[in-house]
């Protein structure tokens, strides 16, 4: 609903997180290249908890499990299955590979 009130001029200002953004917009009937971006509220990494005790090895290994999902495109294969609507990126930073 508020993405039709911003476009309508019914509010001036909306917060919303930019990978979702083009897939709210579509639900709302809304082109999301009518939106302006205006001011980052944060920025915060996507990260994995590891327990105190979970040993450096351990961890290193998730980190070059995830790195290499991403070099391979296994991170934009799943993530395309499971989020269809939404052609952008779901991390800026991560280059779309097929």
């Amino acid at each position: 609903m508020n993405a039709r009130k911003l476009v309508l001029g019914r509010i001036d200002l909306w917060t919303y997180k930019i990978p979702g953004l083009r897939t709210v917009c579509d639900l709302a009937g809304v082109d999301y290249k009518e939106m302006e971006e205006i001011y980052s509220l944060r920025e915060i990494n996507v990260d994995i908890a590891f327990s105190k005790k979970t040993s450096d090895a351990i961890v290193q290994k998730w980190k070059n499990a995830f790195n290499e999902m991403v070099a391979d495109g296994t991170l934009m294969k799943i993530r395309k299955r499971w989020n269809k609507r939404i052609p952008d990126a779901p991390f800026p930073e991560l280059e779309d590979k097929p």
